[in-house]
């Protein structure tokens, strides 16, 4: 049977190079505490005026603006998705509205991946980062996935209910279900034999049709899920005005969680980390052969499987990351710990 898989017990095993990635990432801040607590110990080295001008462009410049990108993404992805499920109950050229449900997928995901490297304020875990909320794993929860807990779904068609989101786990919804159940077109579920739909004969006589006009409901209900949440979360960094937009900007003004500068930064380089935990060991190393797998290379531990653009991801990744190291797109203009 399919079941999540468990972030932190491979999280906490660096397998190619953590003294280099973690002394780099340290480095950046001058050694500051990783946990993102508030710190009101020895100063940071160089000028405050510059630390204050790191964090009020990261907040406008690289962190606002990449949320705002995947707000405006995910509405595009709800209204696709909808239109899909419409041209599949009414027979309307339902394969071209698929290819643009795809397509909004794909542009939505990638915005998505862009902010995966930015888990700051509500996104942001919430035993690890200073407002942390959990927000990330509503919109997308790899590498705690369930595809079997999907294909169950489409047999009880729970997805209809307007509690879905906040009754079911959430490896049950967000864009990494959203890429099973636009992109996975067989009518063969991913559960064990054993498992009612299959020993019941459920899912055989739902038919394909019915499988995917199922599928194509299910991915609406859980678009207009996402782009609500990714809306909260973009108003939350709004450029100018967000409520933690100002917190990261002005850590030691106006009742700020971050308390002072360097709690601030500290929480900065705490996201940072994805890279080297879940960019490095998760995404290259797993499906590399160099961490928790046998048999390399282990293809179906790539991160999108059935879209195939687990590289386009990693490369948003990256450009999530330069924009917080440059505190914006532009290095020339934006602030940042260059």
């Amino acid at each position: 049977m399919s079941h999540p898989r468990n972030m932190n017990m491979r999280s906490s095993r660096n397998a190619l190079t953590p003294v280099v990635t973690g002394a780099f990432l340290a480095a950046l801040t001058g050694g500051c505490n990783l946990k993102g607590a508030n710190t009101t110990s020895a100063a940071l080295p160089g000028d405050p005026a510059v630390h204050h001008a790191m964090l009020d462009s990261i907040a406008r410049n690289a962190v606002g603006p990449a949320f705002q990108d995947a707000a405006t993404a995910t509405a595009t992805l709800r209204d696709a998705t909808a239109s899909y499920r419409d041209a599949l109950a009414q027979g309307d050229a339902p394969a071209e509205a698929q290819l643009d449900a795809r397509a909004a997928w794909t542009a939505a995901a990638t915005a998505w991946q862009v902010v995966e490297q930015m888990q700051l304020g509500p996104a942001a875990p919430s035993a690890s980062a200073v407002g942390g909320a959990d927000k990330r794993d509503e919109i997308y929860s790899w590498p705690s996935v369930n595809p079997c807990r999907i294909d169950q779904e489409i047999v009880e068609q729970e997805y209809l209910h307007a509690d879905f989101y906040s009754a079911h786990l959430v490896n049950s919804y967000g864009l990494d279900a959203l890429e099973y159940l636009l992109f996975h077109a067989e009518q063969a579920n991913a559960c064990a034999p054993q498992l009612p739909l299959n020993a019941d004969g459920t899912w055989d006589a739902l038919g394909i049709d019915e499988v995917q006009a199922r599928r194509a409901a299910y991915a609406a209900a859980i678009a207009a899920g996402v782009a609500s949440e990714a809306a909260a979360l973009a108003s939350a960094w709004a450029p100018s005005g967000g409520t933690f937009t100002e917190h990261l900007a002005n850590p030691d003004q106006g009742g700020s969680p971050y308390g002072n500068v360097r709690g601030a930064l500290d929480d900065v380089v705490r996201a940072m980390f994805y890279l080297d935990l879940l960019v490095k060991d998760e995404k290259l190393a797993v499906p590399a052969g160099l961490l928790d797998c046998t048999t390399a290379p282990c293809l179906t531990e790539l991160e999108f499987v059935h879209a195939q653009v687990s590289k386009e991801a990693v490369l948003a990744n990256l450009d999530g990351f330069q924009r917080l190291f440059h505190g914006g797109t532009d290095p020339a203009t934006h602030t940042g710990f260059d």
